[in-house]
C-alpha cells in the first residue's frame, strides 16, 4: 500500500514481524530513504504518498495501535504526538532533498 508496518512481536520473535502500515513506520522509512540519498526511489515516493493521503482532517496523523515496544511482551507504547512530528519532518526532508 506504500505505506510501512512492523508488528510488536517483532522484538520478542527477535525477528521483523510484518504488520499494517503505520504514520510512524512509514515516517521513518522515508526518512531512511532520504538519509540515504535516495528520495527519487519509488519506495520513497509511495511512503511520501502514503503519509499524505492518511493526515487526519486536522493536519495530523495517529496510529491505530501500539507502535514502540518498551519491553517486547510487556510493556508498549503509543506516543500521540510521535507519528504526527515523524510524518512531518520526514514530509520535510523528502521536499527539501526534492528541490535541490
Amino acid at each position: 500500500d506504500g505505506g510501512f508496518g512492523e508488528a510488536l512481536d517483532s522484538g520478542k520473535e527477535g525477528k521483523f514481524v510484518a504488520a499494517a502500515s503505520t504514520p510512524f513506520h512509514t515516517a521513518c522509512a522515508l526518512m531512511a530513504y532520504v538519509h540515504a540519498d535516495a528520495a527519487d526511489h519509488e519506495g520513497s515516493e509511495r511512503a511520501a504518498n502514503w503519509l499524505a493521503h492518511h493526515q487526519n482532517e486536522e493536519g495530523t496523523w495517529t496510529n491505530e495501535d501500539f507502535f514502540a515496544a518498551g519491553v517486547p511482551g510487556l510493556w508498549y507504547a503509543n506516543f500521540t504526538l510521535t507519528p504526527t512530528y515523524f510524518a512531518a519532518k520526514s514530509l520535510l526532508l523528502f521536499i527539501q532533498s526534492r528541490s535541490r
